[in-house]
């Protein structure tokens, strides 16, 4: 069996291709999306390309009508599509339910579900490995999210390393990661956790990827400062 290439990377690697082939710079690339009311930069660009950032459904179709492509054109690969942690399909899979012609159920319809979750579950130490920490567009939900967020423990640590506030260290998250920075960590430590994985090894690597996110979260501060 095929080792599985998560979504972000096919999507960045077609986007990539995409832009090279039509001799676009990654800063027309942003451009053309802000056109479209979808806020990127060109180190957004970069990181789509290179998989480091997640697409979500709204900035995926924005993407892709600003770029006058089908969103089928970033996702058509012959590779198996890790979609999650817990389930991996192939392209034509996932085009059939974008699509909404799958004939989709649970571990049918060429949908694959490794058992990952309950090992980075228990390596983790997470009952739920993924809070929905998504913010809603109304502004008073959405500032009593950022409150409840920038409230964990992890926001706060790393906050105070770069000096701001926990409020706005959220709120930097949610525009690079559509989320909380505590959500993303966990999802890439859960992306690399493997059979071997100990609850030591997985703190080594829970504390490797939150200073891979502080470089992140500094590198857009200074390109917003420029």
């Amino acid at each position: 069996m095929p080792t599985p290439t998560r979504l972000t990377a096919v999507i960045g690697r077609a986007l990539k291709q995409f832009r090279e082939e039509g001799h676009l710079r990654q800063d027309d690339v942003a451009a053309l999306a802000r056109s479209w009311g979808l806020l990127l930069t060109r180190a957004m660009v970069a990181r789509i390309e290179s998989g480091d950032r997640e697409l979500s459904i709204h900035e995926f179709v924005l993407l892709t009508a600003a770029l006058n492509i089908t969103p089928g054109e970033l996702i058509n690969t012959d590779d198996l599509i890790e979609l999650s942690p817990t389930a991996s399909a192939p392209s034509s899979e996932v085009l059939k339910q974008l699509a909404g012609t799958s004939s989709y159920q649970r571990r049918v319809a060429g949908f694959r579900f490794p058992e990952r979750a309950a090992l980075a579950s228990a390596v983790l130490g997470h009952a739920e490995l993924f809070p929905e920490d998504h913010l809603d567009a109304a502004d008073d939900g959405r500032e009593a999210q950022i409150r409840r967020i920038a409230g964990r423990e992890a926001e706060r640590q790393v906050a105070a390393t770069l000096g701001i506030t926990p409020e706005d260290l959220t709120r930097q998250a949610t525009a690079l990661w559509e989320g909380g920075l505590t959500e993303e960590r966990d999802r890439r430590v859960a992306r690399r956790i493997g059979s071997s994985t100990t609850k030591r090894s997985a703190a080594t690597l829970r504390g490797h990827v939150t200073r891979e996110l502080i470089d992140e979260l500094r590198a857009h501060d200074n390109e917003a400062g420029q």
